[in-house]
């Protein structure tokens, strides 16, 4: 495949994964996660907004990539169970999330670098691995050379990433202008999400 018709393809990767990003169980986990208040009470601010954003792109990507480099450069796909005890998975950390965003307001002291650092990215392998199959569908067939494919696989996950970082930012600034001028409707749109979050992930449960 020459360059001229190659560019159109990874185009469109890039385009599908910035979609992908959008997935309303992809949003509700990361709007639920980054509207938890820190230790005293305070919003998550805009830059940690980004910060988990950043985690979970880069746990969904660097799995779908190491996916697409097993599928097509080994010769070695996951077994069909594990995407189906993955999007279980997801159906349980958006009723956490919700759980959390509701009953635990803020996490326990001395906790919270750990959990910025560790669960969206964590959260964001798991989405990956419930995704893996539908992202690997969508490599076009002239792709089917490994390495292309491969590179499909990247430029799809960067998409995703900035995809996601787009969403981030524009919750961020949603957040904190809530946060400075209507602190009611904050408390009221963190209620919303961690309803809307046990409801999504119940829904999903029942459905995967």
């Amino acid at each position: 495949m020459t360059g001229l018709s190659l560019a159109p393809v990874l185009f469109t990767g890039c385009s599908l994964g910035m979609l992908h990003a959008l997935d309303p169980d992809h949003l509700m986990t990361i709007a639920s996660l980054s509207a938890r208040t820190d230790e005293a009470g305070a919003s998550v601010g805009r830059s940690e907004t980004l910060r988990y954003a950043a985690l979970w792109a880069l746990g969904h990507g660097g799995l779908l990539v190491l996916i697409a480099m097993a599928a097509f450069l080994l010769g070695w796909t996951l077994p069909a169970v594990v995407p189906q005890l993955a999007e279980r998975s997801v159906g349980l950390i958006l009723i956490a999330a919700g759980a959390a965003l509701l009953w635990l307001r803020h996490p326990p002291h001395g906790q919270a670098p750990r959990l910025r650092e560790k669960v969206p990215f964590a959260v964001g392998v798991v989405h990956g691995l419930a995704g893996s199959a539908a992202m690997l569908a969508l490599v076009p067939i002239a792709l089917y050379q490994p390495l292309m494919a491969v590179v499909y696989a990247l430029v799809f996950s960067l998409g995703v990433l900035a995809g996601m970082m787009l969403f981030a930012l524009a919750l961020g600034r949603a957040q904190l202008a809530m946060a400075q001028q209507l602190p009611g409707l904050a408390k009221a749109f963190r209620l919303v999400l961690g309803l809307g979050a046990l409801g999504m992930g119940t829904f999903w449960l029942a459905a995967a």
